[in-house]
This record gives C-alpha cells, structure tokens and sequence, in this order.
C-alpha cells in the first residue's frame, strides 16, 4: 500500500523536474528532449540538447563546472546529460544547473560576438 507521503514524494519530484525542464527550454539555443528511458521510479535524467547556443556540449559542460562545479553526468558533442538519483531533491541541485546552463549559455553567446 503506498501512503500519502509517498504519493506526494513522486507527484512533488515530477512537478519540480517538469519546472526544471521548462525553465531550461526558455534558455536561448537550447532545448530539453524527451528521455526514452523515463521512468516514474528511479533516477530522473534531464536531456539537454545545447547545438543552437554555437557551442558544444563538452565547451558549455566545462564552463558550469568552472562557474558553479555542478555535476554533469555527461557531456556530448550536442548534449548534456544530468541524471538525478531517486532520492535526490531535484529542486535544489536543478537551480544550480540552470543558474550554471544560463551562465555557460550567455558566455557562449558573448565569445560567438566577438568572433563574428
């Protein structure tokens, strides 16, 4: 039987990852994909498409590690990976990461300027 604490753990830990995911969408350049994988139990995993911001995934990685060392679990050529463990706060760490994702992404968009 599942209690009301737990019901409201899950239902509580989706609406703070569906927020995350639209809070990030709004950054410029970048976009939050559906995760095939997604499952109501287990780790949350955020995928963050970031080609439209005119930097890589591993450049806009290595710029929120040395802005505010916010763990990534992976960083691709045009994606960022960030996995939550099933009893992690999501909204604690995901404002981090999207204070972290603005930062990287408007430095990015500053280094394109002047370079054009």
């Amino acid at each position: 039987m599942t209690t009301t604490t737990e019901r409201f753990s899950i239902g509580g830990r989706a609406a703070s990852l569906a927020l995350l995911r639209a809070r990030i969408a709004r950054l410029p350049g970048v976009a939050v994909l559906d995760d095939a994988h997604a499952t109501r139990r287990g780790p949350a995993r955020l995928l963050i498409d970031v080609r439209g911001t005119g930097s890589t995934g591993y450049e806009i990685g290595r710029r929120m590690r040395a802005f505010s060392g916010v763990p990534l679990d992976v960083c691709r050529e045009h994606r960022l990976v960030v996995e939550f463990d099933e009893h992690e706060e999501i909204a604690e760490r995901g404002e981090r990461l999207l204070f972290a994702l603005a930062h990287a992404c408007h430095a990015a968009s500053g280094a394109a300027a002047t370079h054009a």
